[in-house]
């Protein structure tokens, strides 16, 4: 922000000791606190189920020598991560675990920036196991699937091995059951836990 000020030079005159007051200068002076540009848009890649990389953008009105550290906040707390440029290695998250981050950018003199827009990210949930129980229908087979940690929902699919295109099987339990296959027939099978912002895993 700008604040002005006004400053007045002023002599004390003793004549027959009396005084008298004589202004001779006034000055007006204009202070400008430090303004720090808000960072950028943060945003996500490498994404696993025990970690994820951070990236911040500088605006282009952003001068290169206004800030010198860019500070990543996890629920409003400060981390400690491995830092480089611009960029964060978060490692050590469990498998969907949901974060929220934030960065600040400050100056030598302690001047911050308003906070970048809050980043929602979620590492990937491990893939859930299919154990077959067999089947109690003709042309159909039985699977459990394991529940897996921070799951939101989950996905299952399947194809005939010698085909290119695979089939979405909804599925709301853990007992599942598909039918309609074809006799002698090999099909692949895949299931995936989708994580709390909706992301599939492995």
């Amino acid at each position: 922000g700008t604040n002005s000020y006004n400053i007045n030079k002023i002599n004390v005159n003793l004549l027959d000791g009396k005084g008298s007051i004589e202004l001779i200068n006034k000055v007006s002076l204009t202070v400008v606190e430090a303004t720090i540009s808000t960072p950028g848009v943060l945003t996500y890649s490498n994404l696993t189920t025990s970690g994820y990389t951070l990236t911040i953008s500088v605006p282009s009105i952003h001068p290169k020598d206004e800030a010198i550290q860019y500070q990543l906040y996890q629920f409003g707390a400060e981390v400690g991560a491995l830092q480089s440029g611009l960029t964060w290695n978060i490692t050590g998250k469990s498998s969907g675990e949901l974060e929220q981050h934030h960065v600040i950018a400050s100056d030598a003199n302690g001047n911050e920036s308003e906070s970048s827009s809050v980043l929602q990210i979620a590492t990937l949930c491990d893939a859930p196991v299919l154990t077959s129980v067999g089947s109690n229908l003709e042309n159909s087979i039985v699977f459990y699937l394991q529940s897996v940690s921070n799951a939101s929902f989950y996905t299952l699919d399947y194809k005939l091995s010698t085909s290119s295109t695979w089939i979405n099987y909804p599925i709301n339990t853990n007992n599942i059951t598909i039918s309609g296959l074809a006799s002698s027939s090999t099909y692949n099978i895949r299931a995936r836990a989708n994580n709390q912002i909706l992301l599939p895993g492995a």
